[in-house]
């Protein structure tokens, strides 16, 4: 009788585990999927005509010394080599030529929480938070990881803000 009680038992305890095991792989996917991302993997899903731009500390590419950092410019096709040659990336601006509607696109894709408009003349500026993207800074008491502008031809998406001309 104590034979079979222990099958029983074992059967239900490895039922169970399995069980466990599935949900615990299942939160974790569920987690890695919605989890916010950095913004060098939405980086070259603009525009194929994009220039990226990359702001870092240390680089041993051809960059434009800010004073506190390099900002390391490249195409689209030649991001993720230049990414991967960049240390302590403080952020990155794509820039790409556009319309109202891109721009819009743009602000919808990342579900952007808009905190702050500005507009100067024809050039329109957003700043906000999406939850799509990791990281932020802090401006005038929110918290911000994109910057989104539209002169009128092109648009310029940096995070955590534009590090570059718009």
């Amino acid at each position: 009788k104590s034979v079979l009680w222990s099958k029983i038992l074992s059967k239900v305890d490895m039922k169970r585990t399995f069980y466990i095991l599935a949900l615990t792989v299942a939160l974790l996917g569920a987690m890695l999927y919605f989890m916010p991302k950095s913004f060098d993997k939405f980086a070259i899903h603009f525009s194929q005509d994009a220039k990226i731009t990359v702001y870092c500390t240390e680089t041993s590419l051809q960059a434009i010394n800010v004073g506190n950092g390099f900002l390391v410019e490249c195409e689209r096709e030649t991001f993720a080599e230049t990414f991967a040659k960049c240390d302590n990336v403080q952020g990155i601006s794509v820039k790409f030529a556009g319309n109202t509607e891109d721009f819009w696109n743009v602000v919808r894709s990342l579900n952007l929480n808009i905190t702050s408009r500005q507009r100067f003349d024809n050039l329109v500026v957003l700043c906000g938070k999406s939850n799509k993207i990791a990281g932020g800074v802090w401006l005038d008491g929110n918290l911000v990881n994109v910057q989104i502008a539209f002169d009128g031809k092109n648009v310029t998406v940096g995070s955590p803000l534009i590090l570059d001309s718009y």
